[in-house]
């Protein structure tokens, strides 16, 4: 089974689709290697549609905010996020940490 998926809009922007209803500890490792693998020197934005994304748990928050520090601040945005990860990531005042974009 596919957890994850992505697509180059553009040479500099990376869109990548979480598959999974839940990022927890069952599927970060996999999903930091995923992202770590698409990894390129003219990368400047990735986005990740987190619309299948139901819960997060501290694994999960742990593995975007791992990726934000290793990708660089302002390069991660975060897209179609559900209400739980939404309260989730605001509870933990991340949101300014990430852009969120509305769908």
């Amino acid at each position: 089974m596919k957890l994850f998926d992505h697509l180059i809009q553009e040479k500099a922007q990376l869109e990548v689709k979480v598959l999974v209803s839940r990022l927890d500890a069952s599927v970060c490792e996999e999903f930091k290697r995923y992202i770590d693998s698409l990894w390129a020197e003219n990368l400047q934005q990735i986005t990740l549609d987190m619309s299948s994304v139901h819960f997060i748990d501290s694994s999960g928050v742990g593995a975007l905010i791992g990726i934000q520090k290793r990708w660089g601040r302002g390069t991660i945005m975060l897209r179609g996020v559900t209400s739980h990860v939404r309260s989730v990531i605001e509870l933990l005042r991340l949101q300014r940490e990430f852009t969120l974009l509305d769908e």
